[in-house]
């Protein structure tokens, strides 16, 4: 074997290498879920959208004392989901299944919350629609705690 094969072949072990590393990676961040909200006392809850079901748009956003206290209570909730990274756009994940809109802030970005009328996942991703969507569990579940929390806030507002 000359030395020229022994590079080829060292060269083809290290790209053989790289590929599996980088599908690897790809596995462990499609596979494993992290955390809805990442840090929960450093994201606030600035608005809540809700179509109705006589598709009225009610929107709700913590003025009060007592209202950001349960802006706080749907962010400490949201804080134990998890969800799970997707190679769906983000725009293309929510466009027409908007029931309820979540609008969070962190230090570092914005983000975006949706779920769909009658679905079993709802999806997060940035506020921009750009990039990519996280897939939201048990999202039936997340809504009708939030709605149970902010209803009493829409009827009297409506």
């Amino acid at each position: 074997m000359t030395e020229k094969d022994t590079q080829t072949r060292l060269w083809q072990e290290i790209t053989g290498m790289v590929v599996a590393a980088v599908i690897l990676v790809m596995v462990a961040w499609l596979l494993v879920p992290e955390p809805l909200v990442g840090n929960p006392t450093q994201t606030e809850l600035l608005s809540i959208r809700v179509e109705t079901t006589d598709q009225r748009v009610l929107s709700w956003k913590p003025r009060t004392v007592v209202q950001r206290q349960t802006a706080r209570a749907i962010v400490d909730y949201m804080a134990t989901l998890h969800k799970h990274n997707t190679l769906l756009p983000a725009k293309q994940a929510w466009q027409g299944k908007q029931s309820m809109v979540i609008c969070l802030r962190t230090e570092d970005d914005y983000q975006v919350v949706v779920l769909g009328k009658g679905q079993e996942k709802g999806f997060a991703c940035g506020q921009d629609g750009l990039g990519l969507a996280g897939q939201v569990p048990a999202c039936q579940t997340l809504g009708e705690y939030i709605w149970a929390q902010i209803q009493e806030d829409l009827s009297a507002g409506a």
